[in-house]
């Protein structure tokens, strides 16, 4: 991978998690919708958070530890929709999260152990 995209990837991750938080607690009148299900906008938003943290950190043992510490950031996010205006919290949307995360981990553990 470039180096200078190496350097960079853990900052996008980050810049994830911020834009995650954001949507997740904006109140439910100023949540900007893509038109897609809701449980498509959380599958893609954790996949692509997943895709980017499996990037910066690709070493195989990591990815146990991003599926974990994401899960756990997403439910945390559900359950702070309880207090934001207009939203609530749901399971479903947590599960749909988590099989982004799960997906992309598979994905990219398959990728790398491709044969060239």
């Amino acid at each position: 991978m470039i180096a200078s995209l190496r350097r960079v990837l853990p900052y996008a991750f980050a810049f994830c998690l911020i834009v995650l938080a954001v949507l997740s607690w904006l109140p439910g009148d100023d949540v900007p919708r893509t038109g897609f299900a809701g449980k498509l906008e959380h599958l893609v938003a954790y996949a692509g958070t997943m895709l980017i943290g499996g990037l910066a950190w690709p070493d195989r043992r990591r990815a146990p530890i991003l599926v974990g510490g994401l899960a756990s950031y997403a439910a945390v996010m559900e359950l702070g929709q309880f207090v934001a205006p207009g939203r609530h919290a749901s399971v479903w949307d947590f599960l749909a999260g988590a099989a982004g995360l799960v997906a992309t981990a598979i994905l990219l553990r398959l990728l790398k152990t491709r044969p060239a």
